[in-house]
């Protein structure tokens, strides 16, 4: 949801879209603000939330975060119709806030849930997917170095599996509860 904004500001702004996106006059400052209200939010909540996901754990912050997160990108076209590039800066914003608690939920359940010997490996698998995913919304021809293009590589096997990766994702965190 962080980075989906970036390519649907094109849709949102670009006259000639073919497509039956609403197009709104935005000039590249406004485009400018709408991207970054994301992180304002983000900055602000990283220690707080690294200071809530111990005090309440990591599965009510990480369920918490991911439902307000979800229910404010479905209210976001609404909000763009009627309150303009305010209330998607104002709605961005509150997303960064909620997904500010993601990282700290997952090192939170991965030090409460993990064994001690296994808890590098396990870190190391969880924080390369969240990494490794977004590669797939770069253009893979600006991409030159040896590094990027084995990342590349990976994310284009990972990209025909990436749904049974979440679902049995979803499978082993529920049946670990």
């Amino acid at each position: 949801m962080r980075s989906t904004m970036s390519v649907a500001v094109l849709a949102m702004t670009t006259p000639t879209n073919n497509t039956n996106v609403e197009i709104y006059d935005w000039d590249k400052n406004v485009k400018g603000m709408v991207l970054s209200s994301f992180f304002w939010g983000y900055t602000l909540l990283q220690i707080p939330a690294g200071i809530l996901a111990k005090k309440y754990g990591g599965h009510p912050l990480l369920l918490g975060s991911l439902i307000a997160s979800g229910l404010l990108c479905l209210t976001l076209p609404t909000f763009a119709k009627y309150g303009g590039w305010m209330a998607v800066c104002a709605i961005r914003s509150v997303m960064g806030l909620a997904q500010a608690c993601l990282l700290p939920s997952y090192h939170t359940l991965l030090g409460q849930w993990s064994p001690p010997d296994e808890r590098t490996r396990m870190s190391v698998v969880a924080y390369t997917v969240v990494v490794i995913c977004p590669f797939s919304f770069v253009e893979r021809k600006s991409m030159r170095t040896s590094v990027a293009n084995v990342l590349m590589a990976f994310q284009e096997a990972l990209d025909d599996n990436i749904t049974s990766i979440t679902v049995s994702g979803c499978i082993f965190w529920c049946r670990i509860l």
